[in-house]
């Protein structure tokens, strides 16, 4: 089987892609298979110019109709692309379309709730030859979970005929963005008090604890009054990156901290704040919490700690100020990240991801406001 997140070798397979808005009106969409390569294919009558261009597109997390279905549970996802990644579409035109363009177009939720358009560059089509579109997904969609991906089509003409197959699409590489709430509109970035809507943002998350606050001061405000709770966002294709979470602060209870790679509820790596005044390179499986690396250190409930965790390969890595914490693991090699949070509550201002580079130091802030560097 391809290895690209949408493909088409299964008959009449169609990956969720649709016409979205007045497409329909201009192409017919159907599946077929030429040369041994099966493809989408989108029969056009007509285009129009590239605000009115043919949208081809795939759900890749939760649709605005969830807020209207009468369901006895809530659905629970994380968006599966994000800012960083890379989407790479590969297409191709058949017939006399000599002005055809396509591009890569993603969909987000804005701070509203209102679905927002974003094109990638647009690259003019040839007769007969595979035009690989790709796209790096900007910052500026960063907290704007990413609910459609696809292709956008158009061209000059006004009476356009022909075909365009789309055999693919695919995203790779590391997210880059800052995990924090949504401003309340795209003008008040620096309002101290938020009125806006997170609804979209907070469904970006799985979540297990009792309360999910983000609109108290902190992004994040989480609170478990019985047991071990999490919350997570991302995906299993995250394999290497660091993360460094801002603020983090533990206001009541304890074995509570950050969590990488998160596979489940009970499948993750943590650097834990212990009851018994000690941090903990954590390894949680199923049940167990197995302790893969531990240091003392004399925390303070309330107290705002910068944390810096790693993961490459098989090696985990975490620093808190001065306190460096390494330990070897290699079952779960990719996953989300996450804050734990067990019979109390903790907080976090923000939460930064990145890719690990080789040549790069992860630079942090301890609490006595000194530059620390992790290589």
């Amino acid at each position: 089987m391809p290895k690209e997140q949408f493909h088409f070798t299964l008959p009449h397979s169609v990956q969720g892609f649709q016409l979205r808005g007045n497409s329909a009106e201009k192409a017919q969409l159907s599946w077929a298979q030429t040369n041994g390569r099966a493809a989408l294919v989108i029969s056009i009558q007509e285009t129009g110019s590239s605000d009115e261009a043919i949208d081809l597109a795939s759900d890749t997390f939760t649709p605005k109709d969830v807020l209207s279905v009468s369901r006895h549970y809530e659905l629970s996802a994380c968006p599966l692309v994000y800012p960083g990644q890379t989407i790479i579409a590969k297409v191709q035109s058949t017939g006399s379309i000599d002005s055809l363009k396509a591009c890569i177009r993603v969909k987000a939720y804005d701070q509203s709730g209102r679905l927002i358009i974003l094109d990638g560059d647009h690259s003019t089509l040839k007769d007969l030859e595979q035009t690989d579109l790709s796209w790096t997904i900007p910052a500026s969609l960063q907290n704007m979970p990413i609910q459609q991906v696809g292709i956008a089509v158009s061209s000059s003409g006004v009476d356009t005929h022909g075909e365009v197959r789309l055999f693919s699409l695919s995203w790779s590489g590391t997210p880059q963005l800052r995990i924090q709430r949504p401003p309340a509109s795209n003008e008040d970035l620096g309002a101290t008090e938020y009125t806006g809507d997170t609804s979209f943002w907070e469904r970006s998350f799985v979540s297990s604890v009792d309360k999910f606050h983000s609109a108290m001061g902190p992004s994040f405000f989480l609170a478990q009054s019985e047991g071990e709770g999490i919350i997570s966002h991302g995906t299993r294709e995250w394999t290497d990156y660091q993360v460094t979470a801002h603020n983090f602060t533990v206001n009541l209870g304890a074995s509570s901290g950050v969590a990488v790679r998160v596979r489940g509820l009970n499948r993750w790596y943590g650097l834990m704040f212990l009851r018994v005044g000690k941090v903990a390179l954590v390894k949680a499986r199923d049940e167990a919490r197995k302790e893969l690396a531990t240091k003392a250190l004399d925390w303070s409930l309330d107290a705002k700690y910068e944390i810096a965790i790693k993961a490459e390969g098989g090696n985990l890595a975490c620093r808190i100020g001065d306190l460096e914490l390494r330990a070897y693991d290699d079952e779960y090699t990719s996953g989300g990240v996450g804050l734990v949070v067990t019979e109390g509550s903790i907080s976090t201002d923000s939460i930064d991801i990145g890719p690990v580079d080789a040549g790069r130091t992860l630079t942090i802030f301890s609490p006595d406001n000194k530059v620390r560097t992790f290589s």
